[in-house]
């Protein structure tokens, strides 16, 4: 599929927006980083005034306060799980304590949904099960030795939400979302090379789709990005 199409937007996308929502949400580092986009050069204003000015500009987040506010208030109590009939299947008691199968329960995701929806308007998150290798158990027993059944979430970020549609009621027909990393596998190597990824989700299955370049040599938007 090519890049433009990979990239194309949905009309609610608004990830400039999310970056200068967390900014103003993380403070520090983070709206340093982005302070151009809060304090621009006036017309008659030469390069070192400018730069002179970022430099000693100083921001306190009331909005960082404001928000962890609203949110211990709503988490202040732990969720409880309660099934009929009592002995049900064990999978929602390690669900709820391990929710990312990396030691984080539910409570805490959903504190941080809550709180990434006020900053930026929306929450993602994604539901995954393991890979059966094309390998369907013939049981439920054989599923369970397998760990087939044991799904988990994983969050999403706004931004990295980049176009999806949905039926007459309000439903997901698919989605499309992007990362991108600049990893450096060999510490003898340069971090140079950049890999993007797209994942196509529909009712059906997951696509994905992946190009690794170096970053001066960035593919065009009529790049065909191949299927894994």
């Amino acid at each position: 599929m090519q890049k433009k199409l990979l990239d194309t937007k949905h009309e609610c996308y608004s990830g400039y927006l999310c970056a200068k929502y967390n900014a103003l949400y993380e403070g520090g580092q983070t709206f340093r980083a982005n302070i151009k986009e809060f304090l621009t050069k006036n017309l008659l204003e030469d390069n070192y005034t400018y730069e002179r000015r970022k430099n000693e500009a100083n921001y306190e987040s009331h909005v960082n306060t404001l928000v962890n506010q609203f949110a211990s208030q709503l988490f202040s109590s732990p969720f409880v799980v309660r099934t009929e009939p009592e002995n049900a299947d064990q999978f929602y008691s390690d669900f709820k304590e391990d929710v990312d199968l990396n030691g984080e329960d539910l409570l805490t995701l959903a504190h941080k949904m809550f709180v990434g929806s006020l900053i930026k308007g929306c929450s993602w998150a994604l539901a995954e099960m393991p890979d059966d290798g094309n390998l369907p158990p013939e049981n439920l027993l054989e599923q369970n030795e397998r760990g087939l059944g044991r799904a988990w979430l994983k969050i999403i970020k706004p931004e990295d939400v980049f176009d999806y549609e949905t039926d007459e009621f309000g439903q997901l027909k698919w989605i499309i979302t992007h990362s991108i990393e600049k990893r450096r596998d060999n510490p003898r190597l340069e971090r140079k090379i950049i890999t993007e990824t797209w994942k196509l989700y529909d009712q059906e299955e997951v696509e994905t789709f992946q190009i690794s370049y170096e970053q001066n040599k960035k593919p065009t938007p009529e790049t065909d990005i191949p299927s894994l």
